[in-house]
């Protein structure tokens, strides 16, 4: 909960700090003195409607507030001359999101003041008249709301899953790069087409890796970034498996403990010994092709490819003069315009090879990146030139988009995500 006893404790507590003070109250219009100039303007603010949001938060903190099922914060547009555009509207039987400039605003918002030394804008200041609070925002705030409709309470222990959940959702499936923690940067290029619906994200590691490499400029810290999504869930299926083992075989009865237990025991076992044994779970070339073949999967890689990609040609060319980062594409899984064919058990065979050569290229570009060496010849060092970092530039897209669904994949999997 938060701590303010009423609203006039609220908008005292903002306009009484180190750059106000209030010097004179009547009804809803505040006399401000501006302490680094000492001029004084009168805001108008709408005192039931800031108080109507107050009561129904539970949780207040420096740019976000919220409660029962909902979500309101702020983040920040970096180009201010560019229009934000949402391409793809976020609104389902769970979740519906409103982005808007906060300068169009009709009405007060609680957020607004609740960040007001911050948000003003100084210039727009008029102290010859009542300056209502949405009139004086700086034009690069943007408020997002988010109504969840199927959590009762939302308090500050999960916000920043929720809120990074929407921020990489927003990244991958509208025109704009969203820069950590709360920047927003118009993108250069349109929109990744991505299936996924929006969905609350359990794991918030490789959330933050992703908005991490959102903000980067440079491709090739880009590309590492996401390849850490990857890495993160190296062996995380067996890990997984037996941690669920373990808390059935926990959570039985003594007095019901059966064949049918020591069976489970015995499973458990096996199954360690299985991971111990094999090196399909310790090498990292066979984690990433783990990943890429199993996790993630052909239908889905397929998909991904054909809808963000022009053909799959970039994957055949060599990249950095190297012939083992070329991509194995049998003739059973390709179009004759270079798309990939469909998910067909047929080619069972083929689509595990091309998963598995796939996720060496991504491998081996991230090793080329790290460990190059001045006295390999062959492949010579990676450089962040230009001409390096554009070569790298369809992978690097590629290697983003794989990224995201891992996350979600790794949740539908375990149904540990609200199904979209």
């Amino acid at each position: 909960m938060h701590n303010y006893k009423n609203v006039d404790e609220f908008i005292d507590e903002k306009f009484s700090n180190e750059k106000f003070e209030i010097t004179k109250k009547i009804d809803d219009i505040l006399e401000i003195r501006n302490k680094e100039n000492d001029e004084k303007c009168n805001i108008q603010i709408d005192i039931d409607v800031i108080e109507e949001e107050l009561l129904s938060s539970s949780f207040i903190t420096e740019y976000c507030m919220g409660g029962e099922g909902f979500i309101t914060f702020i983040i920040f547009n970096k180009n201010k001359d560019t229009e934000l555009d949402i391409e793809i509207p976020i609104s389902n039987d769970k979740y519906s999101v409103e982005i808007y400039p906060a300068n169009k605003l009709e009405e007060d918002r609680a957020i607004l003041i609740n960040n007001v030394c911050d948000l003003i804008d100084y210039f727009k200041v008029d102290i010859s008249k009542d300056n209502l609070i949405h009139e004086i925002i700086r034009d690069d705030i943007i408020i997002c709301d988010l109504i969840i409709k199927d959590m009762s309470t939302i308090d500050d222990n999960n916000v920043d899953k929720i809120i990074n959940s929407l921020l990489c959702f927003l990244a991958i499936t509208s025109n704009i790069t969203l820069e950590n923690p709360r920047n927003l940067i118009i993108n250069n290029f349109s929109a990744d087409k991505s299936n996924a619906s929006f969905s609350i994200i359990e794991d918030a590691e490789p959330m933050e890796y992703f908005l991490t490499a959102e903000k980067i400029q440079y491709n090739h810290l880009k590309y590492l970034e996401y390849y850490h999504i990857l890495e993160y869930y190296f062996s995380y299926h067996k890990i997984k498996v037996m941690d669920d083992m373990i808390k059935t075989l926990s959570t039985e009865p003594v007095e019901e403990k059966s064949n049918a237990y020591y069976h489970k025991l015995l499973n458990l076992y096996e199954h360690f010994s299985e991971a111990k044994k094999s090196k399909k779970f310790t090498s990292e070339q066979e984690s990433i092709r783990y990943i890429v073949r199993e996790h993630l999967g052909y239908h889905k890689v397929c998909d991904i490819i054909n809808s963000n990609f022009k053909n799959s040609v970039f994957l055949k060319s060599k990249m950095f003069e190297r012939d083992d980062l070329v991509v194995t594409i049998d003739s059973k899984i390709i179009e004759a315009n270079k798309k990939l064919k469909l998910y067909n058990e047929e080619c069972n065979k083929e689509q595990d090879d091309f998963c598995n050569s796939l996720a060496n290229r991504i491998y081996e570009i991230r090793n080329f990146i790290v460990h190059t060496k001045k006295h390999e010849r062959e492949v010579g060092v990676f450089i962040p030139s230009q001409e390096k970092l554009e070569k790298l530039s369809e992978d690097l897209k590629l290697i983003r988009l794989l990224s995201f669904e891992l996350m979600l994949t790794r949740l539908d999997e375990y149904g540990e995500v609200i199904d979209n």
